[in-house]
């Protein structure tokens, strides 16, 4: 069961990852606001942010349901070094284990993580994450081209512009294994035997007069076959209130280098 829930995390930090340049033109009119939205991000300087997730689990015939609400700070020094802070509060009632509040942070290449008391730090190299992107993202926005696009359009909303796409779940599968396999690799579950199924997924993001994310909205559906277990999962993930530029510190604690080293 231990593989099986790491192999969901690895789904969940992937599929924020990727998707894959034809379409219609209303397909194209939001494409090209998206291209924008990359194309402004990557000037960003800090970002503070606040995501919920709500995720819907059916192992074995059980079925749980998972909600967490975090703070997110970044700041992103150049485009391979940055410093992170995450702040979450997880509902594990589900699990019979109530809630459980989290710290998690990264700095000068180690992830660092606070998980109910226990302090335990791992290396985590930048170049590690930059085999599948992640070097400098926090924002969790769906890389894709646009023939993965289903249904898209664009709607102005005040001063911002209201993108959403549904994307095919038949090409984030077919763009998912390297990534997939990266981190596995990563997380010390690679080479397990199973087969994955994405559902279409629901891409929603708020534009300002800069291009720039400050609301967005993810749900997707995953079908998982593993160690003979199957594993079926259903994710809302939003991030609101996002500021751009103005964080110029992370206040980390100072007993961060006395937590106990772990390894993937």
């Amino acid at each position: 069961m231990k593989k099986i829930l790491l192999i969901l995390l690895c789904v969940l930090l992937s599929t924020g990852l990727l998707v894959s340049c034809n379409g219609s033109p209303q397909q194209m009119e939001a494409y090209s606001l998206y291209q924008a939205m990359n194309e402004a991000v990557v000037d960003v300087t800090s970002i503070v942010a606040n995501s919920q997730a709500d995720m819907v689990m059916t192992i074995a015939g059980e079925t749980f349901t998972i909600s967490s609400a975090s703070e997110v700070q970044q700041i992103i020094r150049s485009e391979t070094e940055f410093d992170m802070a995450m702040f979450t509060s997880m509902d594990m009632s589900a699990f019979g284990m109530g809630a459980m509040e989290t710290t998690m942070f990264y700095r000068d290449g180690w992830l660092y993580m606070d998980l109910g008391g226990t302090g335990m730090k791992f290396p985590l190299p930048i170049d590690a994450l930059a085999q599948f992107g992640m070097e400098t993202d926090v924002l969790g926005i769906p890389e894709f081209t646009s023939d993965a696009i289903v249904v898209s359009g664009v709607e102005e909303v005040g001063n911002n512009n209201r993108l959403h796409f549904t994307l095919s779940g038949a090409a984030l599968s077919e763009l998912m294994d390297d990534t997939m396999g990266d981190i596995m690799n990563l997380m010390g579950v690679a080479g397990l035997d199973m087969d994955i199924t994405y559902g279409d997924m629901s891409f929603v993001v708020y534009l300002d007069e800069s291009n720039l994310p400050i609301e967005q909205h993810v749900m997707f559906s995953i079908e998982m076959t593993a160690e003979g277990e199957t594993v079926s999962m259903s994710a809302d993930i939003s991030m609101s209130d996002v500021v751009f530029n103005t964080l110029t510190s992370i206040n980390f604690p100072p007993y961060l280098d006395n937590y106990v080293e772990g390894s993937w």
